[in-house]
């Protein structure tokens, strides 16, 4: 006969989970805060919070809220229909417990050498000097991932195709853009921006051109000395350099789409020539913005 109910877990492994858990714990918080040698991470800290607790004591219990939810949502197929009610609603009232932990667990801004950081400043800024705006923390992601989404298409901007006729794609979420724009930077900055830093090495550029294309270019110096390609593309010999991968930074195409709550960016490699991009007017219904919700 099945029993009747489960059998819990023995009390000595119980013990035994809690003793590991909290010696991992105590490692963790010792290699990457007392042990650490860089202070990125621990003047994030909050030093005191209420009730006398530094950030710390905020942050374990956010820790351990995790793995409570992590347990509860492991066990509700197990559940009744009840207990699946009450679980759901404890994960849903978890959400805004979490937030309230973590900001009093760390510092809302960091002094440093006299300059106040933000926590995003301070973790992903050069230097503790210069504290980079909105933007400027973006901006090296997005040109990165434009520049490596771009390959072979980069024979329509450099002659192994034709000249200039590469037009790069970035897709940003309506979040990202106001972010952006908050901070001051206009789609004529994006450009630039992209233009400056999607780069691609002018080595790889002559290797792609002369082996895999049709209409080889020789050297990039050799096309800006007949005045096929701007001077950007040839301000040394150093087949390390950077080279822009478009003619002019009004070359990259930057839109706004995607959901309005999340932080997503699109980029897409371009045909050049095959398939050049044009646009057309939507001519939106009458009653639009009753459909919309805002008439």
């Amino acid at each position: 006969r099945p029993p009747s109910h489960k059998k819990g877990m023995p009390l000595m492994r119980q013990l035994s989970i809690l003793i590991a858990t909290g010696l991992t714990l105590w490692l963790c918080k010792s290699i990457a805060f007392t042990w650490s040698s860089t202070d990125n991470i621990n003047e994030l800290i909050a030093p005191v919070g209420e009730w006398g607790w530094g950030g710390g004591g905020y942050l374990y219990l956010l820790v351990g809220l995790m793995c409570g939810n992590a347990v509860a949502l492991g066990s509700l197929g197990e559940q009744r229909a009840g207990q699946r009610i009450a679980t759901v609603l404890a994960l849903v009232l978890s959400v805004p417990l979490s937030w309230w932990l973590l900001t009093h667990g760390l510092n809302e801004a960091v002094e440093k050498y006299g300059v106040v950081f933000s926590g995003p400043q301070f973790l992903l800024g050069p230097d503790r000097t210069h504290p980079l705006s909105t933007p400027e923390l973006l901006m090296p992601y997005l040109a990165d991932g434009v520049a490596k989404e771009t390959g072979w298409e980069i024979s329509f901007t450099v002659g192994g195709l034709t000249f200039g006729t590469l037009r790069p794609v970035l897709v940003i979420s309506p979040i990202l853009a106001k972010a952006i724009a908050k901070a001051g930077w206009s789609k004529d900055d994006v450009k630039r921006y992209l233009y400056d830093h999607a780069r691609m090495a002018a080595g790889r550029v002559e290797t792609m051109m002369n082996t895999w294309t049709e209409f080889k270019i020789g050297s990039l110096k050799h096309q800006v000395n007949l005045g096929r390609l701007p001077r950007a593309f040839a301000e040394s010999d150093d087949p390390n350099r950077m080279v822009p991968i478009v003619m002019h930074p009004d070359d990259f195409m930057v839109l706004v789409s995607g959901d309005p709550l999340r932080t997503n960016a699109q980029a897409f490699a371009h045909n050049g020539y095959l398939g050049f991009p044009v646009a057309k007017k939507i001519a939106l219904p009458q009653d639009w913005a009753k459909r919309i919700g805002r008439g």
